[in-house]
């Protein structure tokens, strides 16, 4: 336990040799390899490259607590393919998780196109509608302004029909302004 948290410069370290050289290794005894700069007592080991394409996804290391199983003349046939395998599943894992991330990006982009096409829509109803009714005022308007006509100046009548069709203007200068923000460009 007092080798934990100790620091190995990577190149001195067997993981480090292997990810370097690309080869598998088995060490005896690391602290008495020079290749290693092991400062403390580790028991026989056996590194694998996890390679993926031209890459080395990681590095394999098994220590050996029995030196009779680390001598097992095919140790190094039966980890290699496995290591391979290791490598080919890392890869995999790699690659579906950077898949779902351009997926979830997708699936973003897709929401807003749908979001900005229903604001596209919802404002091209709203400016119909503004449009019809706009329409309508203007013909209410022009009626109320005939029917005004008929009265004299002073009768009541004809004061109401002014102040609704002050009323008319007003609105239809609000449809108009609906209208012009939400006309396309």
């Amino acid at each position: 336990d007092g080798e934990r948290g100790m620091k190995l410069e990577l190149a001195r370290t067997l993981a480090g040799w292997v990810s370097r050289t690309r080869l598998p290794v088995g060490v005896e005894a690391p602290a008495a390899d020079a290749r290693f700069a092991t400062e403390f007592a580790a028991p026989p080991a056996w590194a694998f490259p996890l390679l993926g394409g031209e890459r080395v996804q990681g590095v394999l290391v098994l220590l050996e607590a029995d030196t009779e199983a680390w001598a097992a003349p095919d140790r190094e046939q039966v980890w290699v393919p496995w290591a391979s395998l290791a490598a080919w599943a890392l890869e995999r894992a790699w690659l579906r998780e950077a898949l779902e991330s351009r997926q979830s990006a997708l699936d973003t982009s897709e929401t807003r196109r749908l979001q900005c096409e229903r604001g596209a829509a919802v404002g091209s109803l709203v400016q119909d509608m503004a449009e019809e009714m706009q329409a309508t005022l203007g013909g209410l308007g022009g009626r109320l302004l005939k029917l005004g006509r008929t009265f004299a100046a002073e009768d009541e009548r004809t004061q109401t029909i002014n102040l609704l069709i002050k009323d008319i203007e007003r609105l239809a200068g609000l449809l108009q302004s609906q209208i012009d923000l939400t006309a396309a460009d």
